[in-house]
């Protein structure tokens, strides 16, 4: 299949596992540069390695709940690759369980901050770059979305959109 990705740039955050790491293989087999990021060296390192057997892919770590973690990873890629086309957000936590009237704030937060917020910063940081290429593509994971009574603010915390960029 050919998805016309030679020559792009990803980024995708939790690529060291699960369906970020997925994606970031995914991505390359289709010819684009991936940057994957991630809070854990070991497995981020392990998962670039596999990634870079079909295009060449940067290790980037960083907590994406820290806001100049964030920046610091996107001067990072941007360094590298000279700008980004593609963000696909797939890092996220189950967060908090327990029965909802137990849950403190702090549980809330936690949840808030990685699910949803770290999806916001990355946008922020790299939107501008996909902007000023004229080309852009975003994606948030929202496959964990089984209705779960214990699992609370893990589903409200991914109230995330996709979006597209294009001046064509």
């Amino acid at each position: 299949m050919d998805l016309g990705l030679k020559g792009k740039v990803a980024v995708v955050t939790g690529g060291d596992s699960g369906i970020g790491k997925a994606t970031a293989q995914l991505l390359a087999q289709e010819g684009a540069n991936v940057a994957v990021i991630d809070k854990t060296a070991e497995p981020l390192k392990q998962a670039v390695e596999e990634v870079s057997q079909f295009e060449e892919a940067l290790a980037v770590q960083a907590d994406l709940t820290k806001l100049k973690q964030v920046e610091a990873a996107k001067c990072q890629i941007l360094e590298h690759f000279g700008t980004v086309h593609i963000l696909v957000h797939a890092a996220g936590i189950i967060g908090a369980t327990g029965d909802f009237l137990e849950l403190s704030d702090d549980d809330w937060y936690q949840t808030i901050e990685t699910d949803l917020m770290a999806a916001v910063r990355t946008c922020r940081a790299f939107i501008p770059s996909m902007r000023e290429a004229g080309w852009g593509r975003g994606f948030c994971s929202v496959l964990k979305m089984r209705c779960n009574p214990t699992r609370r603010s893990y589903p409200t915390a991914l109230a995330r959109r996709n979006y597209s960029i294009s001046n064509k």
